[in-house]
């Protein structure tokens, strides 16, 4: 087929190439439902002038075989309105399963190169209809013939259509504006990379996030606090209190207000998963494990730990609770990370309202009896460490980067009355522990928080607050010293030993300050 027979014949054989492309991939879309947001399925076949002119660019234009050297005579583009719903559809297989496959290109952007096309995106096939297709005679006049299919996101489809009526089919301008057509060209790639892939990007997060809320709202209406409580087996406890925290949780309208009520229904759930006979899962490809009433209170320890901050004593309450019925180690080191995240000093909770967290986990430890107390050594010894903490760390993020941030605590009447508060609470656990071991991680818990900041500049009041917190630390030692292991004994003396030449010598500039003089405790 020449150009001449095409123009005269075989253009509208192409055109109803490409109808019929059209007609069977928006079938074949539709039969979907509602997966997919489509915005259009469009066919074309290539005009003569667009022919003409990529047939005298290739060097082509007397060719009598143009079908065999130019592959987009028939075209389709299929456009969707997010990143999310072309990665679907490419996945479906529809293209293959309607269509025999010659080829497949993706186009991805390359800010690098030099040529302005670059920013376009998309994916296209080469497609002939399917040989049980072509047996059928409305489709035998088909025989042979290829059509093009593109698929892209809207936002794509408009630079492309932009590009290609501008930069794409440059006009003739002989030894005129060609500086000025070059700008153009450089800020249409500007114009994709600056607008165009970062507002797909975030096309696509609203779509997401929009899906979110009314799957959220679904199970909302289902009454979710009660679905994971009242689930039948912990493999649907698991799956709903996943879905729960996903779906449902980060869209109430007033979350402190609920957040109690949640944690009731989450503690509910953990103890009935405890009595819930494990059910294997079948699936087509074999049997899973099943989950256990552990998958189920990790999966709570994950929501306390993300919203721990929202009710403290509510946090702290629950994760006590839990610890009580811990069944494996597992179980026990979750709780144990989330008591030492609730106590940390967050630079974000602090610039607000100081270390009121860590005030309110004391108040709350204080009232446990003793019993509890022994009970719950391993979660509260780490806490205490924690709170004795001389540094307050948080961490923030962005699209390109990720910061961390480190400060150390700033020394006031405040911090006092809540250090002396943990140092009691340390006591108390020395003297309910039962083991020399129990007994040495207080004593290392003690010897941990007595530290000042590793970096940075920090305070002669924060000094002295760590100095007459280390004299509190000896004299306690000096307490005990009767009443433990020999072992444990030698252990202390080398604690000890070894504060004592730290702060034997102060420096110079800490000399000066007679309060720095006198916390040291001796002449």
């Amino acid at each position: 087929m020449n150009f001449e027979e095409y123009e005269r014949k075989w253009q509208s054989e192409y055109e109803a190439l490409a109808a019929t492309a059209e007609a069977i991939l928006t079938a074949a879309i539709s039969a979907e439902g509602s997966r997919y947001q489509l915005q259009q399925v469009k066919a074309r076949s290539k005009q003569p002038d667009s022919l003409r002119r990529k047939m005298d660019q290739r060097g082509i234009k007397d060719t009598a075989s143009i079908e065999k050297k130019i592959k987009d005579l028939a075209g389709c583009r299929i456009i969707f309105y997010t990143n999310n719903d072309v990665t679907r559809f490419i996945n479906s297989g529809i293209v293959h399963q309607n269509f025999e496959v010659l080829e497949v290109k993706v186009h991805q952007p390359r800010w690098d190169a030099e040529d302005e096309t670059d920013p376009y995106t998309a994916i296209h096939y080469w497609v002939v209809l399917s040989p049980t297709r072509l047996t059928l005679p409305e489709y035998a006049r088909f025989t042979n013939m290829q059509c093009e299919i593109q698929v892209r996101t809207a936002l794509h489809h408009t630079w492309a259509e932009m590009a290609h009526s501008t930069i794409y089919k440059p006009p003739e301008l002989a030894n005129f504006g060609s500086k000025a057509f070059n700008d153009i060209k450089v800020r249409m790639k500007k114009v994709a990379k600056k607008y165009l892939v970062p507002a797909d990007y975030e096309y696509q997060k609203i779509a997401v996030d929009f899906q979110r809320l009314l799957d959220g709202k679904t199970l909302f209406d289902d009454d979710a606090l009660e679905v994971f409580v009242e689930a039948s087996d912990n493999n649907a406890r698991c799956e709903a209190i996943k879905k729960f925290a996903e779906y449902v949780l980060p869209f109430y309208d007033d979350l402190p207000t609920i957040y109690p009520k949640v944690v009731e229904r989450l503690l509910i759930a953990a103890y009935r998963s405890r009595a819930t006979h494990p059910l294997a899962i079948e699936t087509p490809h074999g049997v899973l494990p099943a989950k256990t009433s552990s998958d189920v209170v990790i999966s709570i320890v994950e929501i306390l730990r993300h919203y721990r901050d929202l009710d403290v004593s509510s946090t702290f309450n629950a994760m006590c609770k839990l610890y009580e019925h811990v069944v494996d180690e597992d179980e026990a080191n979750k709780l144990i990370e989330l008591g030492k995240e609730l106590a940390k000093h967050n630079l974000n909770v602090w610039r607000h309202y100081g270390p009121v967290v860590q005030s309110i986990l004391l108040d709350c430890a204080e009232v446990l009896s003793e019993d509890q107390q022994r009970a719950m050594q391993p979660l509260l010894t780490p806490m205490m460490v924690e709170i004795l903490g001389t540094e307050i760390k948080a961490r923030t993020q962005s699209s390109s980067k990720v910061t961390f941030h480190q400060a150390p605590v700033v020394a006031t009447d405040e911090l006092r009355a809540i250090r002396t508060k943990a140092i009691d609470l340390l006591k108390r656990q020395f003297v309910l522990a039962q083991t020399d071991e129990e007994r040495r991680t207080v004593l290392q818990a003690f010897e941990t928080g007595m530290r000042p900041p590793y970096r940075g500049v920090y305070s002669d009041e924060l000094q002295r607050m760590v100095m007459e917190d280390i004299r509190t630390f000896i004299d306690f030692q000096h307490e005990i010293a009767h009443s433990v292991s020999l072992e444990l004994l030698r252990t202390s003396e080398v604690c000890v030993h070894r504060y004592y030449w730290i702060y034997v010598d102060l420096p110079e500039e800490m000399c000066n300050d007679q309060a720095l003089v006198n916390a040291r405790g001796y002449k």
